[in-house]
């Protein structure tokens, strides 16, 4: 996925970008936009938006569906909502995802791939979608469904 902070590109990602609180146990309010067009409003712990690939670590630990690798989509998932409604979305890789904060959040991260960190504020605008660089996987043995079958059973 290609992301950017305040019209900066950032790394790519392979797996995942999270928002999050910097501190425990604090909480961080957000709003969700898809092209624009506002999808969620919440208290959380943070929003994870994942690719297919990390579709089975981080995302589906919060509860976020497993995807097939071969779709063109991602996963928002938030962490931790306090909202009922708040639930995962699989949104086409061609739509802009857009996280704003809202002013009652402390201090926040942004997180790609558990390797890339920088802090965000209010003021940062991001915005994540498909990237032009598309990522290969040499595969040895199993098939993705085999794969996730046995990694859900250790």
């Amino acid at each position: 996925m290609k992301i950017t902070l305040d019209g900066k590109r950032l790394p790519d990602a392979t797996n995942e970008v999270t928002i999050q609180t910097a501190r425990i146990a604090k909480i961080l309010y957000l709003k969700l936009f898809v092209d624009d067009e506002l999808i969620e409003s919440m208290g959380a712990d943070g929003v994870i938006i994942a690719t297919p690939t990390g579709s089975t670590s981080y995302s589906l630990s919060v509860g976020g569906p497993i995807m097939d690798p071969t779709v063109n989509a991602m996963i928002i998932a938030p962490l931790a909502a306090f909202k009922l409604s708040a639930r995962p979305w699989i949104i086409p890789l061609d739509r802009q995802v857009g996280v704003h904060l809202l002013p009652k959040s402390k201090e926040t991260n942004l997180v790609i791939d558990g390797r890339f960190l920088t802090p965000i504020t209010q003021e940062s605008s991001i915005s994540v979608t498909g990237s032009e660089k598309k990522a290969r996987f040499i595969r040895f043995g199993e098939s993705f469904y085999q794969m996730v079958r046995l990694k859900l059973m250790r």
